[in-house]
């Protein structure tokens, strides 16, 4: 909750009643939850995930995942991460919201700065990452097409 954004109450916990507007789950469930007298349904982990991933700029599947082994559902040893994570790689762009996110919530120190430089190498290097793809469709496209020609 604390990743997304909403903010604590006095008695430093995540603020339920903002959690509620955000994903529609009551903070009467979220008690009962916290307190361990009931445990999140899967359905339940999927909507908290697919409401809270453009606030982490998280992927949906990829937050659900971590939310199941928070709520016990599923163990890192006996669960891969979902095939839309591990298959494609990566998000890129997902991973570096998620960075200037974090970063937008600390204060400007020297350390900071040095971050942020680095994650301005890090969008050059997404960004060269695309030219690359692009290019290397296009020289297989071009290869196909040379192919069929001399066939």
């Amino acid at each position: 909750m604390i990743q997304a954004g909403i903010p604590l109450t006095s008695k430093g916990r995540p603020n339920t009643m903002v959690f509620e507007d955000i994903t529609g789950i009551g903070s009467d469930r979220v008690s009962r939850w916290r307190s361990g007298y009931q445990q999140p349904t899967i359905d339940s982990l999927r909507d908290v995930a697919n409401a809270l991933a453009p606030r982490t700029g998280d992927d949906p599947a990829h937050l659900q995942w971590e939310l199941e082994i928070a709520a016990g559902r599923r163990s890192r040893v006996e669960q891969r991460e979902p095939s839309s994570v591990s298959r494609a790689g990566p998000d890129l762009d997902l991973i570096i919201r998620r960075i200037k996110l974090r970063l937008d919530q600390k204060p400007p120190t020297p350390e900071r700065q040095e971050l942020e430089l680095k994650l301005v190498r890090a969008r050059r290097a997404r960004d060269a990452k695309r030219l690359a793809d692009e290019l290397i469709a296009e020289i297989e496209t071009e290869l196909d097409r040379t192919t069929d020609e001399g066939s």
